[in-house]
Order: C-alpha cells, then structure tokens, then sequence
C-alpha cells in the first residue's frame, strides 16, 4: 500500500484512532488482515440496516456518517477522516447496521473482515477487550457531535461542526491546498443550519482571514481563530 502524507498505513493508524491506542503487536495483526479499497467521491460503503460485514478504518480521504430515527432521516452527521474506524458494531452487538455510510472524496479504506475479526478473538487472547474499545471511540464522537448541535448560535455551531468534521484540531491535514471537500448544503446538514446561513457566515470567516472558501472545498488558515471563535460567545466584527 502506497504512503499517504509520506507515512505508512502502519505509521497513519498509530497516530489518531482506535487503533492507535492498541499494542503494536495487535495493530500489526489487525493491518495484516485487511484488504484495501480506494473508492471515488460518492460510494455508498454501507446501508443503513444492512446486514453484518466487518470494520472499514480510514487511511485518507474521508467518508460521511448519515442516521435516521423515525421522525427524521437519512440526515448527515459527521465526516470520519484518517485513522477513525466504523461498522465495528456488527462484531459487539450482532445487530445490523445502524448508520450508512458514503465516500465525501477520493478515500483510501481498510477493510477487516467479519471472518478475520472472528479469527482475531479466537487466536489473541485480548482481541475482545481490544475490539471493545472502538465502541469508546464512538462514544467520544457521539459526545462532540451533540455537544457541538447543542451550541445556541448558529455561526458558532458552524464554526465548530466544520473543525470536528475536517478533524484539523487532531492534526488532519487537507491532501491538496485547496483544501477539504466539504459543500455549503453538508456542512448545513451537520451544524443544523440552513445553506443560506451557512454561505453567509463561511463568507464572513473568509474575511477575517480564517479560511479559503474554493467550489466545494474549504481550506482553514487561522485553526487558532477559528477554534477560539467557536468556543466563545463573541461576535465577529
């Protein structure tokens, strides 16, 4: 497998993820047993209620996680990016799949089989505790999903939607200067805004000199502006 930003695959998953936070012996086992999938923009990689098929793990690019309840959806949640692993609950729970997932760029996944994760618990010890650890990581993103739509002013909702979903604050870096691929309508669809909102107030982020706004990428300049901007109640002047 090809390097992506001059690291290894090996090298990416031990820096951000589940994976990261596991023995190297078990990351080596794990990346042992996967086959890689590059994908273009737009492939639906797995369907709500789908039936069980293994983990993906995300070596570039990046896909986007849509939900539906009974009253809403399918609705646009968050964009998983390098190092972030999903569709793991089929393992834990048996049950099918509750989040559908498309590819948002050209992306590079993992795929880790169901027979592979079986054959995993059966010949380490510890694969179980290991595995049991994605659902921590799911609850942490989950956590700053909400956290983040339960911030009242719209500008500053979308100010922090757009640094979780492009994962900057973790060290994510676009894979061209122009920045990530993310459209005004999915970023809207996120933060809970309205495309209209969400064009005005990117605009006036592009004044100030945080971002570059390009067709359906957006490029971040000032992370530190950006970032304290979303966490205070202050205006943009």
């Amino acid at each position: 497998m090809a390097r992506i930003a001059g690291l290894s695959p090996a090298e990416s998953f031990a820096r951000r993820g589940w994976l990261s936070g596991q023995p190297a012996d078990f990351r080596a086992a794990v990346l042992q047993r996967v086959r890689w999938l590059t994908l273009k923009p737009g492939v639906t990689v797995l369907h709500a209620g789908g039936d069980l098929g293994g983990a993906y793990g995300v070596l570039s690019g990046g896909v986007g996680m849509t939900t539906s309840n009974e009253f809403n959806g399918p609705v646009l949640g968050h964009i998983q990016r390098t190092g972030a692993w999903f569709g793991y609950g089929a393992l834990l729970t048996g049950r099918k799949r509750i989040f559908g997932v498309r590819t948002m760029e050209p992306t590079v996944l993992a795929h880790l089989s169901l027979a592979a994760m079986t054959e995993l618990r059966a010949s380490v010890p510890e694969a179980t505790l290991y595995f049991g650890a994605m659902g921590e990581y799911g609850v942490d993103l989950t956590r700053s999903v909400i956290a983040d739509l339960l911030i009242r002013r719209a500008d500053h909702r979308i100010a922090a939607t757009l640094l979780r979903a492009t994962g900057v604050l973790e060290g994510i870096t676009p894979r061209t200067p122009e920045g990530f691929w993310i459209n005004q309508a999915d970023l809207g669809e996120m933060a809970n805004a309205s495309r209209n909102h969400v064009n005005v107030t990117l605009q006036r982020f592009a004044s100030m000199g945080w971002l570059t706004l390009g067709y359906g990428r957006i490029a971040i300049d000032d992370i530190s502006a950006l970032s304290s901007f979303a966490a205070s109640t202050d205006q943009v002047q």
